[in-house]
């Protein structure tokens, strides 16, 4: 599915953000997608990755499962509701069964293979899949990049889940991308995103506003006191450590202090014996800083 098609609709990877519980993003975050606010949007490398690796995926989970399932390149759309989108991976009509192949860093957010205990992200993307091809089960086959193993993992279609997803999708379709009306950002950065230039305007604080600007110093101070302390802290165990590499207790690891080569750009050496080149390449940025007084 190309980026013009995902603006048609809602996909199942914009399911958990709309809904507020995935990590990657935020109903504002979608919305800004969505209407080409962001610019011109490209695939990042992990999905690109991540598309390669289908076909050998599939593979591997047919020799698994003693399945024959096949790719699905086409986009899907509900029957009921015209806005609800997707482009799942596999499906094996013999068992009438969704696939979804997936690849991970690492399995910290993974339960037991042969449950559906998987991320949020998926468990609302594959609800939404399973509602809008009127299948009732899926296998979402995940292979784990750190120990290069795979797992398998069974999802059923969830009524009570689902119910909350069209109705969060919903909402948001006829609430939000229909009306031109951004949802609120919902983090730092993307509230930088909408108010990305000051008016030089005033605008007179209220009640709540003091009272944050309070508690926003006194935390500021207290952060202050604990990185000192921080410090403190590092300073006394590494002149302790001496030129030691690990400190150990009881045979474990408490800290360790080793030697890291990196290669760094030597900025300030460049400009001195590169000047014009330099110039070429220098690029002005503006963004507003926030401060409190």
């Amino acid at each position: 599915m190309n980026h013009e098609q995902r603006k048609t609709g809602i996909g199942g990877s914009d399911a958990a953000k709309i809904c507020g519980v995935s990590k990657w993003g935020s109903p504002f975050s979608v919305y800004q997608e969505k209407k080409g606010l962001f610019g011109p949007q490209k695939d990042s490398v992990a999905l690109e990755l991540g598309n390669l690796l289908e076909p050998w995926l599939l593979a591997k989970y047919s020799r698994l499962t003693q399945t024959f399932p096949v790719l699905h390149p086409q986009m899907m759309r509900s029957k009921t509701h015209s806005f609800m989108i997707g482009n799942i991976d596999a499906i094996s009509f013999d068992k009438k069964l969704l696939i979804e192949l997936k690849t991970a860093r690492n399995s910290d957010e993974w339960g037991e293979e042969g449950t559906s205990d998987v991320p949020l992200d998926y468990l609302c993307q594959v609800a939404h899949y399973l509602f809008i091809s009127e299948l009732e089960k899926s296998d979402i086959f995940v292979f784990f990049k750190d120990t290069e193993t795979f797992k398998l993992f069974h999802v059923e279609r969830d009524a009570e889940l689902e119910k909350m997803i069209i109705e969060k999708e919903q909402y948001w379709w006829e609430n939000y991308f229909l009306k031109d009306v951004s949802p609120e950002p919902t983090s730092i950065e993307e509230t930088k995103l909408l108010f990305n230039k000051d008016n030089g305007e005033n605008i007179e604080a209220n009640f709540a506003m003091i009272e944050y600007c309070k508690t926003l110093k006194n935390t500021k101070a207290q952060i202050k006191t604990l990185e000192q302390e921080e410090e403190v802290l590092k300073l006394m165990l590494m002149t302790y450590m001496q030129n030691n590499e690990t400190l150990t207790y009881d045979n474990k690891k408490l800290v360790t202090w080793k030697n890291c080569k990196t290669n760094r750009f030597d900025l300030d050496k460049f400009k001195s014996e590169h000047p014009a080149l330099y110039n070429q390449y220098i690029k002005q940025s503006e963004q507003r800083r926030f401060l409190v007084k």
